[in-house]
């Protein structure tokens, strides 16, 4: 299978209004001084937006110093910032959002990020200060998220505070997922959009189905198993089928048999000869749910059930007895 990293994915229709490149984006220039600062009229420079832009592009101590700078710089007003949160870029509004929130809620934003993980039960590390359940802390979780020197098992414990913080952090996690470079936080980001809204839940699956990245394309079968409208990618789980990793084989058949996709019955088949125990046990559950006649499992019956699987061989002879 020929898979392209989020970034080439992006030529897809439904994420084409992504733009995933630091270039400056010019404000309506009504109402600007020339300067490029606020007329009497109130529209925002593009000096600002070019300037907020940079440093979005930025990690670490180059991205502190010119946030610092901003949230210091008196000839930048807040209302300016304010209406910059509401930018139709989303680069823009979450940069404004941090240095606006740097400016109101200090020391919100200084607990956010000197909050050390606990690591849970699962292994996955936890941040749980209380600072990220305060209804405006979104803008800080982001700012840590995308411009903080986290390991990339924190950054994605810092990553779940953004579930339901504010109606479209669904569309805000697929932006971030389309420029994320580590497959470990595209894996938690992916896990997260199950609970988003449909549009973003789909849009952040087919990006993930198309990564280079097995782990995550695997993490984006099971976020279309598991979301209610996962139907609308029945044809990208079966081209996941024939996928070169059997992790991603073996998610995507449990995901058509989870989303009862009649469709695929005859496709699932080759899954259960596949080398890989946990394709063909998927896929026999697959079928099984698809199938109750077992029409499509007589032939493979007496095979599966001296797999070498004991899971494989014990599923087959229960719906052998049946």
């Amino acid at each position: 299978m020929t898979s392209s990293s989020p970034s080439a994915a992006l030529s897809l229709p439904l994420v084409g209004m992504l733009i995933l490149v630091a270039a400056p984006v010019m404000a309506d220039t009504q109402g600007l001084a020339v300067d490029g600062t606020v007329s009497n009229h109130g529209e925002v420079g593009s000096t600002t937006i070019e300037r907020l832009l940079t440093a979005h592009g930025l990690r670490g101590a180059p991205y502190k110093a010119l946030r610092d700078t901003l949230v210091a710089d008196a000839s930048l007003p807040g209302e300016e910032l304010a209406a910059l949160s509401s930018h139709e870029d989303w680069r823009v509004r979450v940069t404004a959002s941090a240095v606006l929130g740097w400016r109101t809620s200090p020391q919100l934003f200084q607990a956010i990020q000197d909050a050390t993980p606990v690591q849970a039960r699962s292994g996955r590390q936890d941040l749980r200060h209380e600072a990220f359940s305060q209804p405006n802390s979104r803008p800080a979780v982001v700012e840590r998220l995308l411009h903080g020197s986290d390991s990339s098992a924190v950054r994605s414990g810092v990553a779940v505070n953004l579930v339901g913080k504010g109606d479209d952090w669904g569309s805000l996690t697929v932006h971030i997922l389309a420029e994320e470079r580590s497959a470990e936080v595209r894996v938690a980001l992916l896990w997260m959009l199950r609970g988003a809204e449909a549009q973003a839940a789909m849009d952040g699956a087919q990006l993930g189905l198309m990564d280079t990245d097995a782990t995550v394309r695997a993490q984006a079968c099971r976020t279309v198993g598991y979301h209610p409208l996962g139907a609308e990618l029945v044809s990208e789980l079966l081209n996941a089928l024939d996928d070169d990793d059997g992790r991603v084989r073996a998610d995507a058949a449990r995901s058509l048999g989870w989303l009862r996709a009649e469709e695929a019955s005859d496709a699932l088949v080759p899954g259960l000869v596949d080398p890989v125990p946990e394709v063909r046990l998927h896929s026999l559950r697959a079928i099984s749910r698809l199938d109750p006649s077992g029409y499509r499992l007589v032939p493979w019956l007496g095979t599966l059930m001296d797999d070498q699987d004991s899971r494989v061989a014990r599923l087959a002879r229960r719906l052998h007895d049946q």
